[in-house]
């Protein structure tokens, strides 16, 4: 990554002045977990994902409920670049499921979305982390601050990317590999899906196994 950011780089380097080829970092910071690095070897130092995303009020939800509850958060631009196309799916396939859910999409316009089932509800901005800890699942676009996020919080998650969206991303492939969640398409989603997410405990069991794992294993922790 550092060589091919380098050569991208040259007409910039040549105009400050600067050698052609930058000196190699002296530290690397790895921020996934060991037993998620799937492509190549560790370079550096093990990161601890510790994320903050301000206060929480979460208004409307009863307590007790018996129903798992089930984070539904599809990224910062996605939404803004494809519209509501995906998260309409995912709503979708929720109607079906016994459980309440959660849409956390910021200040994305929800109106094609209206009107939402009676186990859907929208919250606008929340600070995810807070949001995760009382989730049995959640359902997001697969970007790499929210897979770490989720296991942080010890949720199983189900990446479901918008299919216009599917970059090539390792973290993807280290999730179903890992065995802390399940990967798909938000076009692909069923309700049956998530169901499997909610109703499987290796999920919970993996994903609090790597969380560990990502508590001890950084740098600054030994």
């Amino acid at each position: 990554m550092h060589d091919a950011t380098t050569r991208l780089l040259t007409d910039l380097l040549e105009k400050q002045g600067i050698a052609p080829q930058l000196p190699k970092p002296r530290i690397t910071i790895e921020s996934f977990p060991p037993s998620m690095l799937v492509e190549g070897t560790p370079e550096g130092w093990f990161m601890r994902w510790v994320p903050y995303g301000g206060g929480t009020i979460l208004n409307g939800r009863p307590r007790p409920d018996p129903r798992p509850l089930v984070a539904v958060t599809m990224g910062t631009h996605e939404l803004q670049a494809f519209g509501v196309g995906a998260v309409e799916r995912i709503v979708a396939a929720a109607a079906r499921i016994e459980a309440e859910f959660v849409l956390a999409l910021g200040d994305v316009d929800g109106a094609p979305l209206d009107p939402l089932p009676a186990n859907v509800r929208s919250v606008g901005w929340v600070s995810l982390h807070r949001l995760l800890r009382d989730c049995t699942a959640v359902v997001h676009h697969g970007g790499g601050g929210t897979t770490l996020t989720a296991i942080e919080a010890g949720t199983p998650q189900l990446l479901a990317p918008d299919s216009r969206d599917m970059f090539t991303y390792s973290g993807r492939r280290a999730v179903l590999e890992r065995g802390i969640g399940l990967v798909s398409t938000a076009d692909e989603v069923k309700p049956e899906l998530i169901a499997s997410l909610i109703g499987d405990e290796r999920f919970v069991r993996e994903t609090a196994i790597v969380r560990e794992e990502m508590r001890v294993s950084c740098h600054t922790c030994r």
